[in-house]
């Protein structure tokens, strides 16, 4: 090539970058039915904290639902306000 360029096949030596290989990470293959087992004997020994996170409070709902609110006019007035400029 004119002016000595480098082809384009051979890369410029400050942008090779070396990649060593890593260790594959260690994994470890657990039966299904162990899987299952141990799932059981958890819920069994702590009942009450799966049936606890089911309750929300009123009062909360509604300050979330004015939230929810409150968001989308604000969104509905930015649009508005950024189509009329």
């Amino acid at each position: 090539m004119p002016g000595g360029a480098s082809s384009p096949a051979e890369p410029d030596e400050d942008t090779v970058e070396v990649v060593l290989p890593e260790a594959p990470p260690d994994t470890m293959v657990i039966p299904p039915e162990l899987i299952q087992q141990e799932l059981l004997q958890r819920n069994a020994s702590e009942p009450e904290a799966s049936s606890a996170g089911g309750k929300v409070d009123r009062t909360a709902r509604v300050r979330l639902a004015l939230a929810i609110v409150a968001v989308l006019a604000l969104a509905l007035v930015l649009l508005v306000w950024g189509l009329i400029r």
